[in-house]
Parts: structure tokens; C-alpha cells; sequence
């Protein structure tokens, strides 16, 4: 079973995530909703067990409390010291130019979400990664 964390500001989309996670039983008992100061330190007390961390991210890049570019750059030096892939999937209102070039430069972020993210990409995203024999999608 696949942990999935998703980085979220907003009480309101958490809440439709929860809706949609628990109606349709998707990454049934790992999953947490937090904000972006929230999931870096969760992230940070689990650094010495690798295996807490998530396997799959949903992060919105245009959180009021922080950037989501900022939470990405403190993310990956923290990946980088306990060397367990995480894929990072964007959610976000609007997806600029530059945004899109710097997304490609991320090798761990691996597709990116309009708002609001449908029922049927969470189902989707559940499918891509409990149906893939245990493995992580590349």
C-alpha cells in the first residue's frame, strides 16, 4: 500500500480530498492532509525512518502560508538525504511558462493538476499506483 501525503492550505479543498479518498477507499489508512509548514515538519521527524515517508505527493503551488516553490526546494534536499523516491504530483489554480520550465527541471515531479482536482484523477492516480504490483510508476 502507497502512502500519499497532499500539501494544501486550503480547509475546504482538504476536505473535498478527504471526501473523494474516503468514498471511494484510495490509499485506504496512509494518507495525510497538512499545510506546507505541517508537512515539512513531519517530513523533518521522519527523517530517520525513511519508510514513513510518503510514496506520492499532491502539493498546490499557490498556497497562501508559503510558496510551494519554496516548500519543493526545502523537499528536495530532504529526499536527497534519506534517498527514497517520492513522486510529487503539482496541483494548481493556473500552471505559467516559467512555471512549466521549472517543473521540467524537477525530475521527482511527475505530471501536474488543474484545480479543482476531479474525482476521476484521484481515481486515477489511486490506479497508477495500487495496481502497479507494489512498484512505484515511473
Amino acid at each position: 500500500m502507497h502512502k500519499l501525503l497532499i500539501v494544501e492550505d486550503s480547509p475546504k479543498e482538504r476536505l473535498m480530498y478527504q471526501h473523494v479518498i474516503d468514498c471511494y477507499q484510495l490509499f485506504t489508512g496512509n494518507h495525510q492532509s497538512l499545510g506546507s509548514c505541517d508537512s515539512l515538519n513531519f517530513l523533518k521527524q521522519c527523517q530517520q525512518n525513511p519508510v514513513s515517508w510518503p510514496d506520492v505527493m499532491l502539493l498546490d503551488l499557490d498556497m497562501t502560508e508559503s510558496c510551494g516553490w519554496n516548500f519543493l526546494d526545502e523537499f528536495e534536499r530532504l529526499m536527497a538525504t534519506i534517498h527514497k523516491k517520492v513522486d510529487v504530483y503539482i496541483v494548481s489554480s493556473s500552471i505559467s511558462g516559467a512555471d512549466q520550465l521549472r517543473i521540467s527541471k524537477m525530475a521527482f515531479i511527475k505530471d501536474q493538476f488543474l484545480k479543482p482536482v476531479s474525482r476521476h484523477a484521484l481515481l486515477a492516480l489511486h490506479q497508477l499506483y495500487e495496481c502497479s504490483g507494489g512498484k512505484i510508476a515511473s
